[in-house]
């Protein structure tokens, strides 16, 4: 694809995600080969090994003009995560775009590894991150995280006496 048509398919994909939900794309720089967006995507996720959650990451994509054949960039810009795909300084591993994947499946896949849908353990980015997932990888089933709460049985006396 010549790179003007490229370009063109870049910023039309983009725009689907400029007013969507789980992902919005807010454009930073697209004036020249390299475009930015500012991406905000809405998922529960882990900022830490507690877990402690949070409902949105904030992240910077850098898709170059020469998109598919360079993969795009993908940031972390201001959220901390705990992620086995995500370096210590905020990169995304597994960023490699995969044969036959559009743009806008290049993003809800990284909103799918956000929530742990989708970890690729031979990228890892983050070895601690990458053990404690292994060890709890349990509590993440469906699209929300489960966390178990151990409860004490409280008898009426017990209520009684504190």
């Amino acid at each position: 694809m010549e790179m003007r048509e490229m370009r063109k398919s870049i910023l039309a994909e983009m725009a689907k995600f400029q007013h969507g939900d789980p992902v919005i794309a807010v454009p930073v720089d697209i004036s020249g080969d390299l475009m930015k967006y500012s991406l905000t995507i809405y998922v529960k996720t882990i900022e830490d090994c507690r877990p402690v959650f949070i409902n949105s990451v904030s992240l910077m994509i850098e898709i170059n003009a020469d998109y598919p054949e360079v993969s795009p960039i993908v940031k972390l810009n201001g959220t901390k995560l705990f992620h086995p795909n995500f370096t210590i300084s905020g990169f995304w591993t597994d960023n490699e775009v995969r044969p036959g994947e559009t743009l806008s499946e290049y993003i809800l896949r990284l909103a799918g590894a956000l929530e742990f849908k989708q970890i690729n353990t031979s990228k890892p980015g983050n070895h601690n991150a990458s053990a404690w997932y292994y060890n709890h990888k349990n509590i993440f089933t469906d699209s929300v995280p489960k966390i178990k709460i151990k409860r004490r049985n409280i008898n009426t006396h017990d209520r009684l006496q504190d």
